[in-house]
């Protein structure tokens, strides 16, 4: 069987192309449940207003036992335990009755 040059170089330029495409990594199933906690804590303390760091930090506690993590209400944060270089972090902004916003954050370090 004979290729014409034009076959055959086409042939090697997509054999390259695929084997120089990586697959997608997909995220860890632990970094997800990291998010999902994240989440509900956000949920919680949404129900839960008016909250305060120390309510935040003993939820975050419950929720995260071995876990450095950071929390942010309006302007106070707190952080727990050592804050590391890379965090899963997730962030809502809740609004009062006159319509002030007040953002609510928590990070989880790894």
């Amino acid at each position: 069987m004979w290729f014409s040059l034009e076959a055959t170089l086409s042939l090697i330029v997509l054999t390259m192309l695929l084997l120089s495409v990586q697959p997608e990594k997909t995220p860890s199933l632990e970094n997800i449940h990291i998010v999902q906690k994240e989440h509900d804590l956000l949920l919680l303390w949404a129900k839960n207003r008016p909250v305060s760091i120390e309510e935040m930090e003993t939820d975050f506690g419950t929720a995260f036992p071995e876990k450095n993590g950071e929390l942010e209400l309006g302007e106070f944060s707190k952080t727990i335990g050592i804050a590391g270089k890379e965090a899963i972090a997730s962030e809502a902004i809740f609004f009062d009755s006159t319509g002030k916003g007040t953002v609510i954050a928590v990070k989880v370090f790894k």
